[in-house]
């Protein structure tokens, strides 16, 4: 399978002991959210990161990225991390499970 972009009609048909079903399914695209991140610092002194952001959804596990390398810092709690990183990554990326991101500049403290 792949991803719609748009809802797609389609049909599923079945074969088991010489009878044939058929129906009629639409495929509609993955809901997304939307991701806010509301704080990025950094605190050189300690080498640790702290990241507050949000999902318009609840249901949604937020994860941090540096930006420019892709590589995971850490993952959410409760919209709040303190990660301990060796550099300010300068850029973060919020991601979540639902397909939503934001990125923001990190402020270094």
């Amino acid at each position: 399978t792949t991803r719609v972009t748009a809802s797609t009609p389609t049909t599923i048909s079945a074969n088991a002991n010489g009878a044939t079903r058929t129906a009629a399914l639409t495929i509609n695209p993955a809901a997304t959210d939307s991701v806010s991140i509301a704080r990025a610092e950094y605190d050189s002194g300690k080498r640790v990161l702290r990241v507050e952001a949000s999902s318009s959804s609840s249901s949604a596990t937020l994860s941090v990225y540096a930006s420019s390398t892709d590589e995971l810092i850490g993952t959410l709690s409760g919209g709040k991390g303190e990660f301990s990183w060796p550099t300010n990554p300068q850029s973060i990326t919020v991601r979540s499970s639902l397909g939503g991101a934001a990125t923001r500049t990190v402020t270094a403290k």
